[in-house]
């Protein structure tokens, strides 16, 4: 799965339907005071702030009352204890109401599940920095992470990570200047997959302890912090990992269908598994979004590209039925273009109606 900017000019072909329903919490702001209000008092004379980031490092923590004197930029923050190099995010946050506590949008990078980084989403290269923009002017934070990578670390090390990155921002929320209890989570190609295997597996009563994990994050919060988030946004993600050969066959837009299968398919070495094995098989369904669908979901919004071979839209249309089924808030957006294209984020129509949805499930 690509993450690089799949090339050529398309035209916008949209197919948008499904439920509006918003869920607002009346004591997010006291839970999100009282969150800052404890850190700050364990702070208390530390001089330091959460994590390790180039900007903002060695600043103390804000008034209960008051974020505004918080950087609107700080990159490099460690979101596990004494963790892996790669477990780091790099926090925005909006330049309006800055005295509040901000919703926050958890960006998970696509690449394979082997490369890129989350330096990608401030990038002009697929017009994410457009999307970035409208989510800030719009008073949304947005915290970009990193997440190990294949072939050094397989399944379920990504979704663990994606899973710690929320609980640290949840458990450090008032000292960051984000609301714990207003947060999506999403992502792009593989970093779709993960958004959506994560947000969908932290609502779901099957899912297997190891998917998600127990990283240490720390934080006053630490201890009652999970990954569970309003909605998820899904960038033309593989949502059934053992399907995509049949899936792909099936659009038409693939050649004659071949490529790398097996062991050695990009879901093959994120599973360290052929897909087509018993064990396989196994991991696969373990590790695909379809898998954790309830009635408990949260609201979910996918955009997938009518000529993408790598991740093929009739996944999405999968996914989607399964939600609608559930009685799931949904959205769907379907472009006549191809895998990672810019049409994604620089549309301004299409950015309106990705935020629009954020406001109907996130926003208080």
């Amino acid at each position: 799965m690509s993450w690089r900017t799949a090339g050529g000019a398309a035209r916008d072909a949209y197919d948008v339907s499904g439920d509006t329903m918003t869920a607002r919490r009346v004591l997010a702001a006291a839970v999100a005071t009282l969150t800052m209000f404890a850190a700050a008092c364990s702070s208390a004379g530390t001089g330091s702030s959460p994590g390790t980031g180039q900007a903002g490092s060695g600043s103390t923590s804000p008034s209960a009352t008051d974020f505004s004197s918080l950087p609107r930029t700080r990159t490099g923050i460690t979101y596990v204890t004494d963790g892996d190099g790669k477990q780091e995010l790099d926090l925005f946050l909006p330049e309006k109401n800055t005295s509040q506590a901000a919703p926050v949008l958890v960006w998970v990078h696509g690449g394979r599940w082997r490369e890129g980084d989350k330096d990608q989403f401030s990038s002009n290269e697929q017009g994410m920095d457009v999307f970035k923009k409208a989510l800030l002017d719009r008073g949304y934070a947005v915290a970009a992470i990193n997440y190990r990578l294949v072939p050094d670390n397989r399944y379920p090390d990504q979704s663990q990570d994606v899973a710690a990155a929320i609980r640290y921002l949840k458990s450090h929320g008032g000292e960051l200047g984000i609301d714990p209890d207003r947060v999506a989570l999403g992502g792009e190609s593989a970093g779709g997959h993960l958004a959506t295997l994560v947000g969908l597996a932290a609502a779901s009563s099957k899912t297997p302890s190891r998917l998600l994990g127990n990283l240490p994050v720390g934080g006053p919060g630490a201890d009652s912090a999970d990954a569970k988030v309003d909605a998820i946004l899904g960038y033309y993600g593989q949502y059934d990992l053992r399907t995509r050969g049949k899936d792909r066959a099936a659009i038409g837009v693939c050649g004659d269908g071949s490529g790398r299968s097996g062991k050695d398919s990009t879901e093959g070495q994120f599973l360290n598994a052929d897909p087509a094995t018993a064990e396989g098989t196994q991991l696969a369904g373990e590790a695909s979004p379809v898998e954790y669908v309830s009635a408990q979901s949260p609201a979910t919004m996918l955009l997938a590209g009518k000529q993408d071979c790598s991740a093929p839209y009739v996944q999405a249309e999968r996914l989607r039925g399964l939600l609608k089924d559930a009685g799931v808030a949904q959205d769907y957006v379907l472009l006549d273009t191809t895998h990672g294209a810019s049409l994604f984020y620089d549309q301004s129509d299409t950015n309106a109606k990705v935020i629009d949805f954020l406001d109907a499930h996130v926003t208080k």
